[in-house]
């Protein structure tokens, strides 16, 4: 017969007690500290989703933006088949803080997107074409002359020159009008290549990392490779270099910290939308009434109208839309006035017409 000590028995007494209140502390410390240390992650995870839509665009009050955007009074009508022209003139700094007018021209199946672009569609009655005048001269004289029913300026051209002013790669009907004038290693000023000269020694610019290009009568937005001859490789009918590139399948592009990107100017650029539709869009700027806009709060327009490619083309005093019905639609801002007088003289055109 075993005889168990008392001071034994107390002993195994007090180390499970100690053992049940440490357990008890234990999953109350684990119960107490747990549920904030999710919490505080989720709270983490709601800044870093937040920070990571990466809508802050300048604008204090982006949301209510959108919504002045999306639920304005446009003024709206149909231009010719399934052609439509909408404007909307922001009063009393309510879009990105700042007096705004923006007009659209709206083409449906005017585009093509994704692996359509790889597509060879039958050209139909209505067409998007890229023209150009061997004289710079006004956005509605080249509209008219091409029978156009709306157009918009094009791209960037030596203001010093009245002919073969275009400094982006232009072809026109598959023949090849202009190259693109390119940074040069060790040159200040950008120019053509020269055959034989090392092509590592050339880069493309900002205006000519992206261009607009079309078949079958509709249009569609591209990407650039560095490769200088790159032009040559794309299978298209008429095409436009330009810059910079807004979006591409869905995805915002990087933008470059730059005074044309960053500061307000009067804009023009083409939009491409999932079901088809083509946007020509301008932004007017430089006056009291219209501010223009970043190539930031630019893409972000787009973005709301639903924009999965996007590009900027020439801007400033250069943006110009022409309806036929019409007339200059929007209000360029050459001649420093705010009306629909201040066209200046532009080295190409993308125009909406009937093909006989």
């Amino acid at each position: 017969m075993t005889i168990m000590n008392s001071n034994n028995k107390y002993s195994g007494i007090s180390k499970l007690k100690n053992i049940f209140i440490a357990f008890f502390l234990t999953f109350a410390i684990i119960g107490f500290i747990v549920p904030e240390y999710a919490s505080a992650q989720d709270k983490d995870n709601s800044q870093k989703s937040k920070s990571d839509t990466n809508i802050n665009v300048n604008a204090p009050h982006i949301i209510s933006d959108s919504a002045q955007v999306v639920n304005a009074q446009w003024s709206f009508r149909k231009i010719a088949g399934n052609v439509y022209f909408k404007q909307y003139q922001f009063k009393d700094s309510s879009l990105f803080n700042s007096n705004q007018v923006i007009s659209i021209v709206e083409i449906t199946n005017g585009a093509l997107v994704g692996d359509k672009k790889k597509s060879s569609p039958k050209k139909g009655k209505r067409v998007v074409e890229i023209v150009a005048d061997p004289n710079r001269t006004t956005v509605s004289f080249i509209a008219r002359k091409n029978e156009a029913i709306a157009a918009v300026n094009g791209s960037f051209f030596d203001m010093h020159r009245d002919d073969s002013a275009s400094v982006t790669y232009m072809k026109i009907d598959g023949k090849t009008i202009a190259q693109n004038q390119l940074n040069v290693k060790n040159e200040k000023t950008a120019r053509v290549y020269i055959e034989g000269e090392p092509k590592s020694e050339y880069s493309r610019g900002f205006f000519s990392k992206a261009a607009v290009a079309t078949k079958g009568g509709r249009m569609f937005i591209l990407k650039a490779e560095d490769d200088i001859d790159w032009e040559k490789t794309v299978d298209a009918e008429d095409m436009l270099c330009t810059g910079p590139l807004l979006r591409i399948n869905g995805k915002d592009e990087e933008l470059e910290n730059t005074s044309f990107n960053n500061n307000r100017h009067n804009r023009t650029g083409i939009a491409a939308l999932k079901d088809g539709t083509l946007l020509l869009i301008t932004v007017d700027g430089r006056s009291a009434q219209a501010n223009g806009m970043s190539l930031k709060e630019f893409r972000q327009i787009g973005k709301w109208l639903g924009a999965i490619d996007m590009v900027n083309l020439d801007g400033g005093g250069s943006t110009t839309m022409f309806i036929d019905t019409t007339g200059v639609a929007n209000y360029p801002s050459d001649n420093k006035t705010f009306d629909h007088a201040g066209e200046r003289k532009v080295a190409n055109a993308i125009i909406v017409k009937f093909r006989e």
